[in-house]
């Protein structure tokens, strides 16, 4: 099994297309938004949960 971040280094070019929008979603931190959305959709469906 390879890593993610392996992965993503051997199929990212340096100063690509990529790079740069992963480059952009680090910085505005990306993966904090995710995890607030998941969050919110996880609490949301236990209250959908309880009206049904």
């Amino acid at each position: 099994d390879i890593e993610l971040s392996t992965l993503r280094e051997q199929v990212t070019s340096k100063g690509g297309t990529t790079a740069e929008a992963i480059r952009t979603f680090n910085e505005h931190q990306l993966s904090d938004i995710i995890a607030k959305a998941m969050q919110a959709a996880v609490l949301r469906a236990q209250e959908m949960e309880k009206l049904f």
